[in-house]
């Protein structure tokens, strides 16, 4: 809320002014768009500009890749097979593994090598992707 608070003045806040509309248009004359992209861009700022009442929410709807019907049966067979995949999953595995990221690996790893570096102990290192 604080980042809307510094990019709309209050001014045009109060007024309920088009705000948005030049917010795009100056972006628009920012950004360089390569490889034809140009087009696409003036047809998405055309279709905003023309509904830019922000105060109607009827007017917009989210942008979705999947729907919320596959959303749900994605989210039903991943429980499904979570228990026959956590046995093949080894325990050194970090990345895709509920409370083992990659930046915990990192931060391991940096804490490893520091207190390696502090008794003078070689690191060997070998990462397999």
């Amino acid at each position: 809320m604080e980042a809307a608070t510094e990019v709309i003045p209050k001014v045009k806040r109060k007024a309920k002014q088009k705000w948005m509309t030049e917010e795009i248009s100056n972006l628009m004359e920012e950004r360089r768009c390569a490889n034809g992209n140009k087009e696409k861009y003036e047809q998405i700022h055309k279709k905003v500009q023309e509904k830019c009442n922000m105060s109607e929410c009827e007017l917009h709807r989210t942008i979705s890749l999947m729907s919320h019907i596959t959303k749900i049966l994605l989210k039903i067979i991943m429980l499904r097979i979570r228990n026959k995949i956590k046995p093949e999953i080894a325990e050194e595995q970090c990345g895709f593994v509920e409370d083992k990221g990659t930046s915990n690996a990192i931060y391991i790893l940096r804490t490893l090598i520091e207190r390696a570096l502090e008794v003078q102990k070689d690191v060997y290192l070998c990462l397999i992707d």
